[in-house]
């Protein structure tokens, strides 16, 4: 957690959950709380268990109304948490709301202009997932909840934000993303780096989904389970099966026109019965001679 960027908005309790990190992180955490001068306490893990246990473990420890995760890496402006607590505070039917993320490199190349461009594109959907309903998973790199929202969570199966995120749906809240509050975070450019971060956060969200099955098309969960989450249970897991079988049979047509095609200039050159007129003639002419010579 970044305290220096917090510290001066908000006087209240803190708690840290440095997950049985090898690191200096416990040390750093308590240090940030005397040099900040932060009501709060760590909670550690003597061994690694996964974030999910890590969640279930340290939030229902937490004394306050509101809980805020962020991670190592992530860096929150100042104003980004009091615009959080005033939307989420206004909001009472939302259960916890997700910033943007705006992807910061120290040099760019195509593998950053095709990150942020991703980043847009789909901060746009989560956005607009939450203007209709819900949306999910949210990152929850900077992410504001209600206590009373949450409930435990897998620990064997999915992703942290996205089985926190449908949690909260399931337990009768929005969950949704606000543009206007951001967080920044480095990215990779390395786009082999990039490809690897994104099939394993893919893969875990794609089992936060099929772990919520019961919530598609229920009435209950409104539009999200109406509208929202068969679309996305489609695009994560029908449609790039759809794209892959559509690939193979564009290689299967194609092979099979350019087999007909070579076929075909292989009768036109080598096979003595090409059906043009003159070799027409001249077949028949051949053929006629043939039986004359035969019947006599």
């Amino acid at each position: 957690m970044r305290c220096g960027n917090l510290a001066s908005e908000n006087k209240r309790k803190w708690s840290f959950d440095a997950r049985a990190f090898t690191d200096r992180t416990r040390e750093i955490a308590r240090s940030s709380l005397t040099e900040f001068q932060l009501k709060g306490r760590v909670i550690h893990k003597e061994h690694r268990s996964g974030v999910n246990v890590s969640y279930n473990n340290a939030i229902p420890q937490v004394t306050s109304e509101y809980i805020l995760t962020t991670d190592a890496d992530a860096r929150i402006p100042r104003d980004s948490l009091l615009k959080a607590v005033k939307t989420l505070s206004n909001l009472k039917d939302v259960g916890a709301i997700a910033a943007k993320m705006i992807p910061t490199y120290a040099k760019a190349s195509a593998a950053t202009r095709s990150a942020e461009a991703y980043a847009n594109s789909y901060d746009l959907m989560l956005v607009s997932e939450s203007a209709i309903s819900s949306t999910f998973p949210g990152s929850t790199s900077c992410l504001l909840m209600r206590k009373a929202a949450f409930s435990p969570i897998s620990t064997s199966f999915g992703s942290s934000d996205g089985n926190i995120s449908l949690t909260i749906i399931k337990n009768g809240f929005r969950f949704i993303s606000a543009p206007h509050i951001v967080y920044h975070e480095p990215i990779s450019s390395r786009i082999f780096e990039q490809r690897r971060q994104k099939i394993r956060r893919a893969t875990r969200l794609i089992q936060s989904t099929l772990l919520n099955m019961n919530m598609l098309l229920r009435k209950k969960y409104g539009e999200f389970g109406r509208v929202i989450f068969p679309l996305r249970l489609l695009m994560m897991t029908l449609c790039p099966i759809t794209l892959m079988l559509s690939i193979v049979m564009l290689l299967i047509f194609t092979s099979s026109l350019l087999y007909i095609l070579s076929l075909q200039q292989y009768y036109r050159h080598y096979l003595l019965w090409r059906w043009e007129p003159t070799q027409t003639s001249r077949f028949s002419t051949w053929l006629l001679a043939s039986f004359f010579i035969k019947s006599t």
